[in-house]
């Protein structure tokens, strides 16, 4: 019965995440005139979300190495959506912020994801709190099973 349930979720869950890669495979125009891919949107959100943050913090945030997450942002850069800034406290260390550009591609894929987020909620009231609870419990038992799973592959990933 356990190999059942699991085989069970472990397709479902396979299945969602499939789906959500999909969806992110398509370009999305997010206000600004041009299309961005889920690689260059998250970045950006992430920034957005994170003023100050640095390239180390990205690549942490976006679970890429330094390299990809500097690459990633060398390319919005060269576009026009992020720029860099040296901290006020010390002149080696560079940090990340959007420009007007990126804040206008942050507030389009903030608007496009609060129709989705909406559908989600609806969903959520309809769960009691123990239900809620359950859930939410699964799930974190699910990320730290994944990250352990990475932590045991000793490299950064790609």
């Amino acid at each position: 019965m356990t190999k059942l349930r699991y085989t069970l979720l472990s397709n479902l869950l396979e299945q969602l995440v499939n789906k959500i890669v999909y969806l992110r495979s398509f370009p999305h125009d997010y206000g600004t005139g041009e299309m961005l891919s889920a690689a260059e949107i998250q970045p950006i959100d992430a920034i957005g979300r994170n003023r100050g943050i640095n390239i180390t913090g990205l690549a942490r945030l976006l679970v890429v190495t330094k390299g990809a997450a500097s690459q990633s942002v060398k390319r919005l850069e060269e576009r026009g959506y992020v720029t860099k800034y040296k901290a006020p406290d010390n002149d080696k260390e560079v940090l990340l912020k959007l420009t007007p550009k990126g804040k206008t591609a942050k507030a389009g894929y903030n608007s496009l994801r609060e129709g989705f987020d909406s559908n989600m909620a609806m969903m959520l009231e309809r769960m009691s709190e123990d239900e809620f609870a359950f859930l939410a419990q699964h799930f974190q038992v699910l990320v730290q099973q994944a990250d352990k799973y990475i932590e045991g592959l000793g490299e950064e990933p790609t």
